[in-house]
């Protein structure tokens, strides 16, 4: 006889699903950018600081082996730092070099021009610390890295942020002091190729560097006299061209009324003999 199974039912038991928790509604942040990111901030100053750790590498390479020999894997070798990053950053070595020019001119040579010259007798200071940018090592350095690269960029940043600005500088010096060059032209071209005339081009075709004594500034001396003497020349021109002027006039009529006595009297002669 066979046995039944007993079979047992066994019931599945459901549980209500869990209620979701509704998100709550983001709120955008009020705090300053450099509070909420500390560590972008720290990031950005570092780069920075690493950026013009390399640029400065540059400016000593460029110094000591020249332009051609400075490139960007000597570079990155003294730097410490890739081909790669220095690509990333500066584009190529002209851009390098470039940015280069304009901190070394923003460090060196803007505080210069914006200092006021009110006094000419501070003005053979100022000047001799003008030359003193212009003929330090480091410029002619970059000077002569402007002339060699073919690519104009260099020569443009030179020229735009360092030479126009410095001549524009002076010639708003010279006109406040009520100086005046002689010369028609750029005063302030004139005066600056006038005083680093004897020395600059000498500096740059021989790499030797240019000593700031006393020649110095009897030679700034010389030029600004000249530049003196032009002014009060054509002061004095100025005094004494109505005067001379007034008797040049006085002669004139004094040769005509002369003249006219002479025709007079010729003229009273010839009725009396008729």
């Amino acid at each position: 006889m066979a046995t039944r199974k007993k079979t047992t039912t066994t019931t599945a038991t459901t549980t209500p699903a869990a209620t979701a928790t509704p998100a709550k509604p983001r709120t955008r942040s009020t705090k300053p950018a450099a509070s909420r990111t500390p560590a972008a901030a720290s990031t950005a100053e570092a780069q920075q600081e690493r950026r013009q750790a390399i640029l400065s590498t540059a400016l000593d390479l460029l110094q000591s082996q020249g332009y051609t020999a400075t490139s960007m894997l000597a570079i990155a070798r003294d730097a410490g730092a890739s081909k790669e990053t220095l690509y990333s950053w500066f584009g190529n070595r002209e851009g390098l070099f470039v940015q280069l020019i304009e901190q070394h001119i923003a460090q060196h040579l803007t505080p210069l021009l914006s200092a006021s010259v009110s006094d000419a007798a501070v003005l053979p200071v100022h000047l001799r610390a003008v030359l003193a940018f212009w003929l330090s090592p480091a410029t002619l350095a970059l000077t002569r890295a402007a002339i060699s690269e073919t690519n104009p960029a260099l020569a443009q940043a030179l020229n735009t942020q360092g030479l126009q600005a410095t001549t524009s500088h002076l010639a708003i010096v010279l006109a406040s002091l009520g100086l005046s060059c002689p010369v028609n032209s750029d005063q302030g071209a004139y005066l600056l190729s006038s005083l680093l005339g004897p020395y600059q081009l000498s500096a740059l075709l021989s790499g030797e560097t240019v000593s700031l004594d006393d020649s110095l500034s009897a030679h700034i001396e010389d030029v600004l006299a000249s530049c003196a003497v032009t002014a009060t020349e054509t002061v004095s021109e100025a005094e004494e061209s109505a005067p001379a002027k007034a008797e040049k006039k006085k002669k004139d009529k004094g040769g005509k009324d002369k003249k006219d006595k002479k025709k007079k009297k010729k003229h009273d002669l010839g009725m009396l003999s008729d």
